[in-house]
């Protein structure tokens, strides 16, 4: 037992769990306590498709909004259960997640069971480590995945050597850290546009849903 889970009760909160991955020092270490986490609270975290059969206007929008957006050729960071990459496939647009969480990816593979014409591909893979070489995806998602990360400059920086000369970076990021013990950090837009701002032009802000969001056109 290290000191950190020391100080932790045997049912620690949401508040304490935050702590723990706040104080995580790299990002190995990092998934280990998100894990724990999602062992320790197995229902809180569900399919995006079902908050969206639920009426969620964050994800409705979300995928509106990434819909108008999205080029082909797309990564999605942190992709979660693969359901927008899924959805997004469906315009007829290559499609490829990454996750840091086995959970996630093992899940999302096996949603490829239930969408037999899909070519979607899914890999685990830290932000801050992707394992593709430069330059091949007209777009790059970070929708709601800074907040989240150990390293989001870092998360930005490979965002933007994946993505092909003019192609899109769009990161998407809560205003707030809310209920959710994974967000690690209020990413101010101020912050993130002046990060996408060093690989090429970026909009202004606007509000999608829950979050704000901000498209970098790379190269510009």
């Amino acid at each position: 037992m290290t000191a950190m889970d020391k100080d932790f009760s045997l049912k620690p909160s949401f508040e304490d769990f935050r702590k723990r991955l706040q104080g995580a020092t790299s990002k190995e270490e990092l998934e280990l306590q998100i894990n724990k986490l999602l062992k320790t609270f197995p229902n809180r975290y569900k399919p995006l498709q079902e908050y969206l059969n639920e009426g969620n206007e964050d994800i409705k929008e979300r995928l509106e909004y990434l819909t108008s957006e999205v080029e082909s050729d797309f990564l999605d960071v942190g992709s979660y259960d693969g359901f927008f990459v899924f959805e997004l496939e469906r315009k007829g647009k290559r499609a490829v997640g990454t996750d840091m969480m086995d959970m996630a990816i093992d899940y999302s593979v096996g949603q490829l069971k239930l969408h037999p014409d899909s070519h979607a591909e899914f890999h685990k893979a830290y932000a801050e480590a992707l394992p593709f070489e430069n330059a091949i995806f007209q777009t790059v998602i970070l929708s709601h995945t800074l907040e989240h990360v150990f390293d989001p400059a870092k998360a930005i920086s490979e965002a933007a050597r994946v993505a092909k000369d003019n192609g899109k970076i769009i990161a998407i990021v809560p205003p707030e850290l809310g209920n959710e013990p994974t967000h690690l950090r209020v990413v101010a837009p101020e912050w993130l546009a002046n990060e996408l701002g060093k690989y090429g032009q970026v909009s202004t802000p606007r509000t999608v849903g829950d979050g704000i969001a901000i498209v970098c056109k790379k190269g510009l």
